[in-house]
């Protein structure tokens, strides 16, 4: 049979070390979650300000009517719902 010795400063080394890192790993986790969760409020609040500008560039500012920009963007649209579903643009 072996007779096997273990140093205690090594099991304590090695001890360490697992535990130093579980501890990195967690660690890094939670930084990992807490950039994301960072970026992806910045992400919402992007898309957010981006409509409320395409909003702002399709109306005018004193009436709040639709201008030409918007009417060139959904006027094809129409069109092409007009063509499907048989029916006229105007009513």
């Amino acid at each position: 049979m072996l007779s096997i010795t273990l140093d205690s400063r090594l099991f304590i080394s090695h001890i360490f070390g697992y535990l130093t890192y579980a501890f990195m790993s967690i660690a890094g986790n939670y930084i990992f979650f807490q950039v994301w969760a960072e970026k992806e409020k910045q992400r919402v609040n992007l898309e957010d300000q981006s409509q409320k500008l395409k909003e702002l560039a399709n109306r005018d500012a004193l009436t709040g009517v639709y201008n030409f920009r918007h009417f060139k963007d959904k006027f094809p649209v129409l069109v092409e719902n007009a063509k499907n579903q048989s029916s006229p643009i105007s009513r």
